[in-house]
C-alpha cells in the first residue's frame, strides 16, 4: 500500500524529542542518516551475512554497493 509523504517527527509542545528524552545520541557515523528497513525471506539475510563474511566487509557496505549499482542501472546519479 502506497503511503503519502511523511513528515518529520516532532515533539509535542512541552515534550523533549524522543531521542533526547531517552538519552540516545547516535554515533557520528549515523548522524544525518536515515535507517532503511526492508523485509525479506530469512534465506536472503543468511546469504547477505555470509557474503559479508566471505568478502571481509559489512552488510551495510554491500547494500550500499548494491544501491549504487541499482542507481547506475536506472541512470540515477549515485549519492556517495
Amino acid at each position: 500500500m502506497a503511503r503519502g509523504p511523511t513528515r518529520p517527527r516532532t515533539a509535542k509542545p512541552g515534550r523533549k524529542p524522543l531521542a533526547e528524552a531517552s538519552g540516545y545520541i547516535p554515533p557520528p557515523s549515523r548522524q544525518g542518516k536515515k535507517a532503511l528497513l526492508t523485509h525479506h525471506d530469512p534465506t536472503v539475510l543468511r546469504k547477505l551475512k555470509q557474503l559479508a563474511l566471505d568478502q571481509n566487509t559489512t552488510q551495510q557496505r554491500l547494500l550500499g554497493e548494491a544501491l549504487t549499482l541499482l542507481f547506475t542501472k536506472y541512470s540515477v546519479s549515485p549519492v556517495a
